[in-house]
């Protein structure tokens, strides 16, 4: 038996999971700190359980200050998780933004943006309150018919939605991630403000 069969016989799939999520955690955050260098204030929109914050703050030691990391999450035991994180976190919707215009240098959203009921209305707002990035990450368009996504936009259609709303494309990157027997590609996309 293999070490890889050995391992996976020894741990459940949830376990897979996080280990999973932890790994794209910090590659799609890491990425994006690349692209973007090191800011002072950031939101986390969809923060889950905080672990998007929670690698922010460790790989950009700006956002460890107080109050420079908010969180944002429309699940209310998702929100009261990530409160543990390194930010503040609140219990809302990606469709109205509870934050003044430009409070943000870096607004970033995973597996989230797919959830939108009204792509452009999400966009809008993501771009309003970030004065400077934007940072969506997308899982490829297989994963459209579940998991409660409603639209998994194309690459033409991340550029077109972006543009409506004054958000030039800095950088794209796609990568492909194994979990057990499936495969996951996750898209980041890092706009600035033109």
């Amino acid at each position: 038996m293999s070490y890889h069969k050995k391992w996976l016989a020894h741990v459940s799939q949830e376990e897979i999971e996080s280990e999973a999520s932890d790994f794209v955690s910090r590659v799609c955050v890491g990425d994006t700190l690349k692209i973007t260098g090191e800011v002072y204030s950031a939101l986390c929109v969809g923060c889950g359980d905080g672990r998007e914050m929670s690698q922010l703050a460790l790989l950009n030691k700006h956002l460890m200050g107080v109050r420079r990391l908010h969180g944002i999450d429309v699940n209310k035991s998702s929100a009261v998780k990530a409160r543990g994180s390194w930010g503040f976190v609140i219990v809302g919707d990606m469709h109205y933004l509870p934050y003044r215009d430009d409070s943000f240098e870096l607004v970033y959203t995973r597996d989230t943006f797919e959830h939108a009921i009204s792509p452009i209305q999400v966009i809008s707002e993501l771009a309003r309150v970030s004065n400077k990035y934007v940072s969506i990450i997308l899982p490829d368009e297989t994963w459209q018919m579940g998991h409660f996504h409603f639209i998994v936009p194309t690459t033409v259609q991340m550029l077109s939605l972006g543009e409506k709303v004054g958000l030039l494309l800095k950088s794209f990157r796609s990568f492909w991630v194994i979990v057990g027997a499936s495969s996951l590609r996750q898209d980041i996309y890092v706009f600035q403000h033109g």
